[in-house]
């Protein structure tokens, strides 16, 4: 019974693994059109811009992030155990990254960007420190988006095989074997 489940379990396990990625490419693409129509735009219309960026934030990507993260290390278990090949372990460096960059640099900028198009707003000017957290913010997501794109890249080219895990015979190699060679058939003969 237990053989019967496993291919249901991970089929499953894998739908939502591709939900969480479209939740969170979608919300990011979202949310650079809405950065891109509201960064230029009147003070009140930054301020909704950046309120609606930071529920996208909260409310999808993260979430689909941690689907993403948690039906990845589910996908892992029940595909290769324990032992995984490499190009797993260089998929996890990858999303350690990328989560560091995004807890540490992305998420304080966009919190502090928001703060301070709230200011911006009540005072009805745009403050400095808005531009410099939106660079920053800027910068270290394009870093990050970056290496979401190569993590899909290595789990779909998967450049390492599994370690200690046997490669088939070539065909020349099976045919060579299949054949007798000259002396062979010589020594027959005689």
């Amino acid at each position: 019974m237990k053989a019967k489940l496993k291919p249901h379990v991970f089929r499953a396990i894998l739908f939502f693994h591709f939900v969480g990625l479209a939740a969170t490419l979608g919300a990011r693409f979202a949310i650079g059109i809405i950065d891109s129509q509201t960064r230029t735009a009147q003070l009140s219309v930054l301020l909704l811009g950046r309120d609606l960026i930071d529920i996208s934030q909260r409310l999808v990507i993260l979430p689909g992030f941690l689907v993403v993260l948690a039906t990845g290390v589910a996908l892992t278990l029940i595909r290769y155990g324990l032992r995984p090949p490499l190009w797993v372990w260089i998929k996890v460096g990858l999303v350690v990254t990328m989560t560091g960059i995004g807890v540490f640099e992305v998420g304080p900028a966009a919190a502090a960007a928001q703060k301070w198009a709230h200011w911006s707003a009540q005072h009805g000017q745009l403050a400095p420190q808005f531009v410099e957290n939106i660079a920053r913010s800027s910068a270290y997501g394009s870093v990050v988006r970056v290496l979401f794109l190569i993590t899909i890249a290595v789990a779909i080219w998967k450049p390492f095989p599994a370690v200690g895990r046997r490669k088939p015979q070539s065909k020349r190699a099976e045919v060579s074997s299949a054949v007798p060679s000259e002396a062979q058939q010589s020594g027959s003969l005689a």
